[in-house]
C-alpha cells in the first residue's frame, strides 16, 4: 500500500477568465504540492486548475504485497539509534490486523484511493498534460475537459476524506496508526489534515468556476501560504514526482544466514510475537489510557527487535538491494530519509499516547 504521494503544480488560466484582476494574476504565479502522509497511507488532493494529489502520509500502508517496513517511536528520540534500512513495521509491515488485512474492505478502499490518482487511465495524467501544454504554449485547457476532471477529483477527494475518518475512528491500533502517521507527517510540513482539505476544497471550487467560465473564489490565507511554500518545493524538486510503491521484501528467510539455528529462531520468535501483538491490537480502542500506552510500548519493543535483526542482516549483505532501492525512492518522494521516517513514526506514537492521556 499506501501511500502514495504526488506533487502537483497548481496552474490557473486567467486568460480564459477574461479578467485582469490582481487576484487572478496572483493565482497564475502559484504552484501547490498536496503531498501528504499516508497512502493512503493514504491520499488524494486536488488542485486549482490542473493538479490533484493524494494526502496520504507516509502513510497508509506503503506496502502492496507482503513485506516492506518501518519502525520507530517513543520518548527520548534523540537517544535512539535507528537502523539504516527500513524494517517491517508500521505502514511497511507484512503483518496486518484483521481490519487492515490484504484484500479486506479497508485495504480495498486504500487501493481504490491510490488507483484514482496513479492507476491506469487516472486523471493525473490528463492534468499533467494540460499543465505542460499551458507552460509551453500558454494554451488554456477546454472548460468542458476541466469539468470532467474535476468531477473525478471531487469523488476521489470525498473517498479519501471518508477513508481518513474511518481510520481515525477505528478501534484497531494499526488503522489508527496509519491516521497518526498522516497527522505527524503533515505537522512537519506545518499543516494539518483540516487545512489540507480546505486547500483541496478551494482547488475543486476554482476548477468548477473555470469550467463554467466564472471567476474562481479567493483563496483563504492558509491556502496562499501553502501554495507559496509548494512553489519553492516544486522548483527545487524539478517538477511533479510520483512516489513508487514497494514490492520487494527486505529478505525472504532463505538467505544463507538463516541456516544458523539461532538466526532462524530469532526470526521465528520475532515474527510470532509481532503477529500476536498486531492481532491483540484489534481491540486497542477498548483499552484504558494506561493500557493503550503500555501497548504502544510493547509495539516499540518489537520495532527495536526488528531494527536489531535488519541491522545484522544488512551488515552481512543479506538485505535485498531491490528493497533498499525501492524504500529509498519511496521515502525520497515524501521528503523523508530512513532516519526521519522513524522519527515521524515515533511522533505518531507520541500523538497516540497524548490522545490516550486526554481521555483518562
Amino acid at each position: 500500500g499506501t501511500a502514495i504521494f504526488i506533487d502537483s503544480s497548481v496552474v490557473i488560466f486567467p486568460q480564459a477568465l477574461n479578467s485582469t484582476s490582481t487576484t487572478t494574476q496572483t493565482y497564475m504565479t502559484l504552484r501547490h504540492d498536496l503531498r501528504g502522509s499516508y497512502r493512503v497511507c493514504l491520499v488524494i488532493l486536488v488542485v486549482a486548475v490542473v493538479s490533484f494529489l493524494p494526502l496520504c502520509s507516509p502513510l497508509q500502508p506503503a506496502l502492496r504485497s507482503p513485506p516492506s517496513a518501518l519502525r520507530g517511536s517513543v520518548s527520548a528520540l534523540s537517544a535512539r539509534v535507528y537502523p539504516t534500512v527500513i524494517t517491517p513495521i508500521g505502514p511497511f509491515a507484512a503483518t496486518r490486523s484483521p481490519a487492515c488485512a490484504f484484500g479486506g474492505a479497508l485495504d480495498k478502499r486504500m487501493t481504490a484511493a491510490t488507483d484514482d490518482v496513479t492507476g491506469e487511465g487516472n486523471f493525473m495524467l490528463e492534468l499533467q498534460r494540460m499543465t505542460a501544454e499551458f507552460s509551453m504554449n500558454q494554451t488554456p485547457p477546454e472548460p468542458s475537459k476541466v469539468a470532467e476532471i474535476v468531477t473525478s477529483m471531487e469523488k476521489s477527494h470525498n473517498d479519501y476524506v471518508d477513508l481518513l475518518s474511518r481510520l481515525k475512528l477505528s478501534s484497531d491500533f494499526q488503522s489508527l496508526e496509519y491516521y497518526a502517521l498522516t497527522v505527524s507527517h503533515l505537522k512537519r510540513r506545518d499543516t494539518t489534515i483540516d487545512e489540507l482539505n480546505m486547500c483541496v476544497r478551494w482547488q475543486i471550487d476554482s476548477m468548477k468556476a473555470y469550467s463554467k467560465q466564472q471567476m474562481p473564489p479567493p483563496p483563504p490565507p492558509k491556502v496562499m501560504e501553502m501554495m507559496q511554500a509548494q512553489a519553492e518545493d516544486f522548483d527545487s524538486n524539478g517538477g511533479v514526482m510520483m512516489t513508487p510503491s514497494i514490492t520487494m521484501p527486505p529478505f525472504t528467510g532463505v538467505e544463507p544466514c538463516f541456516a544458523d539455528p539461532e538466526m532462524k529462531e530469532t526470526l521465528r520468535s520475532l515474527t510470532g510475537d509481532h503477529d500476536k501483538l498486531v492481532t491483540f491490537g484489534a481491540s486497542y480502542g477498548s483499552f484504558d489510557a494506561l493500557g493503550k500506552c503500555a501497548y504502544i510500548d510493547q509495539m516499540e519493543k518489537v520495532e527495536d527487535r526488528w531494527g536489531i535483526l535488519l541491522s545484522r542482516l544488512n551488515l552481512m549483505d543479506q538485505v535485498s538491494e531491490g528493497f533498499k532501492e525501492e524504500t529509498s525512492a519511496f521515502l525520497s518522494g515524501m521528503g523523508l530519509t530512513v532516519s526521519s521516517f522513524y522519527e515521524v513514526l515515533g511522533e505518531a506514537h507520541d500523538w497516540m499516547r497524548e490522545r490516550a492521556e486526554e481521555n483518562r
